[in-house]
């Protein structure tokens, strides 16, 4: 007999679909490779993300995407990847509707720099995708907080107690991460 290879074939192996829907992050089981590919700004990313999720597994490699299409994985989260850990996988990936993008939600292409590395989102469905995406994105407001507490603590040091009717230091970090956690919900929520 002859080797079938298409969409529902390969090595003579059926993939059967042999998983339930999932559409909320709360639910799904997310992978990486290892936490020695993430910076330290990608592992407190990763981190967040993991928290929301139901289960979280390390290792994997390139078995973790085959585990998206098979229904093992929902989500797919890496950093640091090299071209040729990632491109060859996303033709195949897209051809079982499978979202590959990078964090910024941009199409992955092979940049001119064989040396660049590859910041990936891979998830089957659409709802847990941009659920990720905005967990990723997300933290650049919480680095944003951070450095206007820095400022405000910077400029209201030398104010040993605040004249009446002044706000206090305290006061004032209060109001920024209300401002920040307004910021968050709508930009999460739009």
């Amino acid at each position: 007999s002859q080797w079938k290879v298409t969409s529902s074939y390969i090595k003579k192996v059926i993939f059967i679909k042999n998983y339930k829907s999932i559409t909320s992050i709360s639910e799904a089981t997310v992978g990486s490779t290892g936490p020695h590919l993430f910076s330290e700004i990608g592992k407190q990313k990763y981190e967040t993300l993991i928290k929301k999720s139901k289960y979280h597994v390390w290792s994997g490699d390139c078995h973790n995407y085959c585990l998206v299409i098979k229904g093992g994985l929902d989500l797919v989260v890496e950093e640091g990847l090299s071209s040729y850990d990632i491109l060859p996988l996303i033709p195949i990936l897209k051809s079982k509707d499978i979202i590959v993008t990078d964090w910024k939600s941009k199409e992955i292409n092979l940049k001119n720099d064989l040396f660049s590395k590859y910041s990936v989102v891979v998830a089957r469905d659409k709802n847990i995708y941009d659920t990720a995406i905005k967990i990723m994105n997300w933290f650049k407001v919480y680095l944003f907080e951070q450095y206007l507490i820095i400022i405000f603590t910077m400029l209201l040091n030398p104010i040993a107690s605040p004249p009446i009717g002044k706000p206090g230091r305290d006061e004032v970090f209060q109001a920024i991460r209300s401002i920040c956690a307004q910021f968050v919900f709508l930009s999460i929520n739009l």
